[in-house]
């Protein structure tokens, strides 16, 4: 409804290398599941729909994949950054500053900000780069899990087959995050859910980390009553 279908047909007339498809199954999984099997490239990057990349963002994340694969073999994708735009409200500033902690995101990458590369868990599909033969191997996104941790599901079967996921700083996108705390609430709820159902699927995903939240709630709750 926003006109994406034909401002991409406008570049697709200038540039053959583009190719529009349109995957009626509803869902992230389903979208990017389509791209996988329609690219004719050993690798394959990702970005979401509320992010503006720099110039040379592809580039770098290509050199720094074939780059660290040298010395790795079992490196299935790397990925960077995700920072709030310099024009970015104080509340967005302000959720950067918060996600750029443990409590904040549990030291995800989604939200940390690590000056040095680093091999993690996982990898935020909104800035990364993954082997393709690698992603068919483990089975591709999970389409019934929709747009709910597809990503997060993704990422635990490439660790489950013993492949590296690396994080480098110097890739980077500028992330439109949800702008009210109502529009954040409700992704968060989201990620909750997805996570939720991973979580119940998968047992093994289980970290003492998730129960901080509810500790959070618990101490905040303390403290409001402790004067009483």
């Amino acid at each position: 409804t926003d006109q994406t279908g034909l401002i991409l047909s406008r570049y697709a007339s200038k540039d053959k290398r583009i190719r529009i498809f349109l995957e009626e199954t509803p869902g992230t999984a389903s979208s990017r599941n389509r791209g996988l099997k329609e690219s004719d490239t050993q690798v394959i990057a990702f970005i979401d729909a509320d992010c503006v990349v720099p110039k040379d963002w592809l580039n770098t994340l290509v050199i720094s994949y074939h780059e660290h694969k040298k010395s790795n073999p079992h490196l299935a994708g790397v990925g960077g950054r995700n920072i709030a735009p310099p024009t970015a409200s104080r509340f967005i500033k302000a959720i950067e500053i918060s996600l750029d902690s443990y409590i904040g995101s549990f030291s995800s990458v989604q939200g940390r900000q690590y000056n040095k590369p680093k091999y993690v868990d996982s990898l935020a599909t909104l800035n990364v780069l993954y082997d393709k033969s690698i992603l068919e191997e483990v089975g591709l996104f999970d389409e019934t899990l929709a747009s709910e941790a597809e990503d997060a599901d993704l990422n635990y079967r490439l660790r489950s087959n013993n492949y590296d996921l690396l994080f480098i700083p110097e890739s980077y996108v500028f992330h439109n995050m949800r702008s009210t705390p109502l529009n954040w609430f409700k992704n968060m709820f989201r990620y909750g859910k997805g996570r939720a159902r991973l979580l119940k699927r998968n047992q093994n995903m289980w970290n003492v980390g998730y129960a901080l939240p509810l500790l959070f709630a618990l101490t905040m709750a303390t403290i409001f009553i402790s004067p009483f």
